[in-house]
């Protein structure tokens, strides 16, 4: 995932992604997107939400991990 931190977009580049979820500190969901072909590569858009950590969780055909950004 990069660039972290950012301004506004993240690059996941993570095997067989199949949706990810983005959660704010305190543990609401912002956003969601599913994907109907497995991806490797997805450009994330979250210059609408204000600067602070969020975490995203990538759901893959294997399982799932959550990684944090920092939203300048």
């Amino acid at each position: 995932m990069f660039p972290n931190p950012t301004k506004g977009e993240v690059i996941v580049n993570e095997k067989n992604i199949t949706s990810i979820e983005v959660y704010d500190l305190i543990g609401q969901k912002i956003l969601s997107n599913t994907y109907k072909v497995e991806t490797s590569l997805i450009n994330l858009d979250l210059k609408k939400e204000k600067p602070g950590v969020y975490f995203l969780k990538i759901i893959t055909n294997k399982g799932s991990t959550s990684k944090k950004v920092i939203l300048l």
